[in-house]
């Protein structure tokens, strides 16, 4: 940064990390030989599927269309599959399909090279950026479900 250059804000700093993040795991898993595109979803299915498209986008923070559109490419590919909702009729759930769930898993040996990168580069634990970054989405939510009250 240019002496003097204000300091960028958390959300620009956020951006920008998110940006690098993404390239170190996208590098990590082309290595590997793993499609990086879907990972992010795969791996939310895997942790939280099977789940309703609509919770699927409250926890990842996925405006409804973006997500719409990627669970389409995803089930395209053959990784998610759609069924009922037993608990509503009006719903489906999504979840990983068998292919689904072996690219996801194929990916975990790069995910963990990547973390392991990181932090080797952090010359110390990511223990304590987990949680500035779980008070960081806390604030975010909070701000976000203030800023629908107040409309």
């Amino acid at each position: 940064m240019a002496s003097g250059s204000p300091r960028p804000n958390v959300l620009f700093q956020t951006y920008i990390a998110g940006q690098r993040l993404t390239a170190l795991l996208d590098r990590h898993l082309e290595t590997a030989g793993v499609t990086s595109n879907p990972f992010g979803l795969l791996s939310a299915l895997g942790i939280w599927g099977p789940i309703t498209p609509t919770e699927l986008a409250g926890r990842t923070g996925m405006p409804p269309t973006t997500l719409s559109s990627a669970l389409a490419r995803a089930s395209a590919r053959g990784y998610v599959r759609r069924r009922p909702n037993p608990d509503d009729g009006r719903s489906h759930l999504v979840e990983l399909s068998e292919e689904g769930d072996r690219a996801w898993r194929a990916g975990w040996p790069a995910l963990r090279s990547a973390l392991a990168r990181l932090e080797h580069e952090l010359a110390g634990s990511l223990d304590d950026v987990q949680a500035a970054i779980d008070r960081l989405d806390a604030a975010a939510r909070a701000a976000l479900d203030e800023a629908t009250i107040s409309q």
